[in-house]
């Protein structure tokens, strides 16, 4: 097995050879390999060579197993994705009946997360690329300014990054775009690999000390914030690399949208409050080396230190998502579905906020069951939908916030309270999401509505809707608001055309 031994870059491309569990455990907490996602990844061919080992050796395979998922949790702890690919790996190699079994499982498995880690990225960057296309037509030709911190590129997954697919998607689709790369302290992966990883791509980009943001987005000198995520608790707490938090708040003061781009692999579905529940790694490490850390003929700012730790918030987390990458077979009702669509986005019902957020969705039940077609995640701006902007919802579950969908799109954000009515009423055929400020501000007393302390895409959501078809009218009258989501409404029928008699009846009242 091969690794890029990252620790050489910018200077040296270094090749390891990993053979063993131990060597696995190693080039984890030595930082030979680094970056959530693929600390992720190659945690599960760690657990694959654990399986190899197992067989080898005399007593319980068992034993052996369990000891290597012991040892390789045990290398990096801020980073949620290692214990969740161990932990995927440890309940599916059980299954195997002999140790070829369990071999053979635990390579399927290994490279179904690079697989999975690799189109998620890809993904990130089709959602990211429409926010930089947005603000590249407001600034008429002239580059994107993205900041980013750290280094969340395809160095630190298997393929494309986070934060960094989005820019890279922009640059091949030939837009405009120049990026701001914080140094990052305290190892430098900023100007080490976020810089290599550019110029290797021939993206246009600068290297800055990390206070220098701030005094860019003063100046009007940075369009949008991107940075990744090494664990996002389920309330929203996000803890990346040292420094973001500062980022977030000169974001927030001088009105530069902030994003954070994450796989669902790097949620955290047990801790709620971030700041007090996920750790923190402290290495220690100095900062040394600096007039040989960059790569050559990099353009550069001067530096300054960084010693801080923090957790920064970056909004409301929705439900996890295991996607099931295919193509959308054709359903009955597309069209329906489509024409609908266009009149909500008409009516302003479904659309893109001034942060390039996108609102508003709609579904169809297939069929008698509670499987539903959904319009995929951010994709109320797009003016039409085809195949490949809906996911089809197979399962889910509500107490883990959790649910499969079938599609090249992610399910919307929403899709929970979809499925939600759809069990709730099984006469309904069909949900609209939809948002109209003026009605909301309003609220009106005599309908149905959800508390104004419950975020939308949540348990407690799912909890609140639920309980509506049970406390109150709201079957009869086929509509509640979402109090705690502003703007927010939920309407639904027997089918597309009750579900939007429904919010004709309310907006012309």
């Amino acid at each position: 097995m091969q690794l890029i031994d990252q620790r050489f870059l910018p200077h040296r491309f270094v090749i390891e050879e990993v053979t063993t569990v131990e060597q696995m455990a190693t080039a984890i907490r030595d930082m030979h390999v680094r970056g959530a996602g693929l600390i992720g990844a190659s945690a599960g061919y760690g657990m694959y060579l654990a399986a190899i080992e197992a067989a080898t050796l005399d007593g319980s395979w068992e034993t052996h197993l369990i000891g290597a998922a012991t040892k390789l949790r045990a290398t990096r702890p801020t980073a949620v994705n290692l214990a969740w690919a161990i932990e995927r790996q440890v309940n599916n190699i059980a299954a195997g009946k002999t140790a070829q079994e369990r071999i053979e499982i635990a390579l399927q498995i290994a490279r179904k997360i690079a697989e999975e880690d690799e189109e998620h990225c890809r993904l990130i960057g089709q959602h990211g690329l429409n926010l930089i296309q947005q603000i590249a037509r407001e600034k008429a030709g002239k580059p994107v300014n993205v900041l980013t911190h750290c280094n969340a590129g395809w160095l630190a997954f298997v393929d494309y990054g986070s934060a960094t697919a989005p820019i890279y998607a922009a640059h091949d689709r030939g837009v405009a775009v120049h990026v701001w790369v914080d140094e990052t302290r305290p190892r430098n992966q900023g100007s080490k690999l976020t810089a290599w990883e550019l110029g290797e791509h021939g993206v246009p980009h600068t290297v800055i000390a990390d206070n220098t943001g701030g005094h860019l987005m003063q100046h009007g000198e940075v369009d949008l914030v991107i940075v990744g995520s090494d664990r996002t608790t389920y309330t929203g707490d996000v803890a990346n690399k040292i420094g973001t938090y500062l980022k977030a708040l000169a974001a927030k003061d001088n009105n530069v949208p902030f994003y954070v781009a994450l796989p669902s692999s790097s949620f955290d579905w047990q801790m709620r409050d971030g700041l007090k529940e996920i750790p923190i790694e402290a290495p220690g490490h100095r900062i040394d080396h600096r007039a040989r850390c960059l790569p050559g003929g990099r353009e550069k700012y001067p530096r300054a230190f960084s010693r801080t730790r923090t957790v920064s918030e970056t909004g409301s987390v929705k439900f996890k998502c295991d996607q099931v990458a295919v193509k959308t077979i054709p359903f009955d009702g597309m069209a329906e579905l489509n024409e609908h669509r266009r009149k909500l986005q008409q009516l302003g019902l479904i659309g893109v906020d001034a942060s390039g957020i996108g609102y508003g969705n709609l579904s169809i039940r297939d069929g008698t069951t509670n499987k539903f077609y959904i319009t995929g995640s951010m994709t109320g701006g797009k003016p039409a939908l085809d195949l490949a902007d809906y996911a089809r919802v197979v399962s889910y579950d509500f107490d883990r916030n959790w649910l499969r969908c079938e599609g090249s799109t992610i399910a919307s954000s929403e899709s929970l309270t979809h499925a939600a009515v759809y069990e709730s009423e099984p006469k309904a055929g069909a949900v609209f999401h939809w948002h109209d400020f003026k009605l909301w501000k309003e609220r009106p007393a005599e309908m149905p509505a959800t508390p104004e302390a419950v975020d939308y895409g949540t348990p407690e959501m799912v909890q609140e809707v639920r309980r509506l078809f049970e406390n109150t009218d709201v079957k009869s009258r086929k509509i509640f608001m979402m109090a705690g989501h502003e703007g927010g409404f939920v309407t639904f029928g027997r089918d597309l055309e009750d579900a939007y008699a429904v919010l004709m009846k309310h907006l012309e009242a």
